[in-house]
């Protein structure tokens, strides 16, 4: 996974084979308030202004962990 700030978005970008089911991964996305993701596999995440890039990037790292747990890998 590759991780990006641009301007105020956290922009992941997915390698074609991840070990997270594709119904796992689109849960997880629905949790994130304004999330969305790209046909490409981007994913993209808006980052609170009260919020610092590395603060909301643990969150969504947790948020895929807890998917990658429950996806059953």
């Amino acid at each position: 996974m590759q991780a990006d700030l641009a301007g105020s978005a956290l922009h992941l970008r997915f390698a074609p084979a991840i070990p997270l089911a594709p119904e796992a991964l689109v849960s997880a996305v629905r949790r994130l308030a304004g999330a969305t993701l790209s046909p490409q596999g981007v994913l993209r995440v808006p980052v609170p202004p009260t919020a610092s890039a590395p603060a909301a990037l643990d969150v969504v790292l947790r948020e895929l962990e807890g998917a990658l747990g429950s996806s059953g890998l």
